[in-house]
């Protein structure tokens, strides 16, 4: 399952984010207690994806780094990391598959911005409905479509 994904500038500082999980009370504007800060979690993916760039080097290279209860992929387009996390339990893609759907939400948050002329400069598009919107139906629609995709019909 995707958990998060997040859009960080090599600065750190964190552009997009959209925590797939998190239950949000309509009431009271509460968020998931669980819930982690993308701001504190981009400084830290910032310090891990500049050592990876040193080490391995290059845009467009996806990558992958597991911790805890996660797997992260993420790939680096001109000054902007996008990151997907995933749980490592009960996965039904595979790595191949959640790097394709990477490439996919970078490309479309770039031409979103491009578009629509939009200020990218700090965490203002997380605040674009729309995008969020369509990135959510970008997501399951690609999960679906690979995992109804796998499956086949009395010996097909």
């Amino acid at each position: 399952m995707i958990k998060n994904f997040y859009a960080i500038r090599e600065t750190g500082q964190c552009v997009f984010h959209i925590n797939l999980c998190s239950i949000e009370l309509s009431i009271e504007k509460k968020k998931d207690k669980n819930q982690k800060d993308p701001n504190l979690i981009s400084g830290f993916f910032a310090a891990v994806l500049t050592f990876a760039d040193h080490v391995v080097g290059g845009d467009n290279e996806v990558h992958k780094l597991s911790l805890k209860n996660s797997n992260f992929f993420f790939i680096k387009k001109g000054q902007i990391h996008y990151i997907i996390e995933t749980d490592l339990i009960n996965q039904k893609m595979e790595e191949e598959d959640f790097f394709e759907l990477l490439q996919q939400l970078a490309n479309y948050i770039e031409d979103y911005v491009k578009d629509n002329d939009v200020d990218d400069s700090y965490m203002q598009i997380s605040d674009d409905e729309y995008l969020c919107s369509q990135i959510k139906d970008l997501i399951s629609q690609y999960m679906r479509k690979k995992i109804l995709g796998s499956f086949t019909i009395n010996g097909d």
